[in-house]
């Protein structure tokens, strides 16, 4: 399959969103579902929350999907 960017939201209103100890566990849920040797972006900070860019597969995005939304539900706002 063919890596695509995917573009996720940590949102800022939720109360676990401002947590830079959070953010960095989604982050190394996203380094864990994806290729190592692929690019890594820097989280961008705008006021809706912080937004996480990978390049991955869709199926390692899914599974991203799965493991952030199991742990943290309703935290992340996902793009395709």
């Amino acid at each position: 399959m063919e890596n695509q960017k995917f573009k996720t939201l940590v949102k800022s209103e939720h109360n676990l969103g401002g947590n830079d100890y959070i953010l960095g566990r989604i982050s190394g849920i996203g380094l864990m579902v994806k290729d190592y040797e692929d690019v890594t972006y820097p989280i961008q900070r705008i006021e809706e929350g912080n937004i996480i860019t990978m390049k991955c597969t869709l199926a390692q995005y899914e599974n991203f999907i799965n493991a952030v939304e199991t742990h943290y539900p309703e935290l992340c706002k996902f793009y395709y």
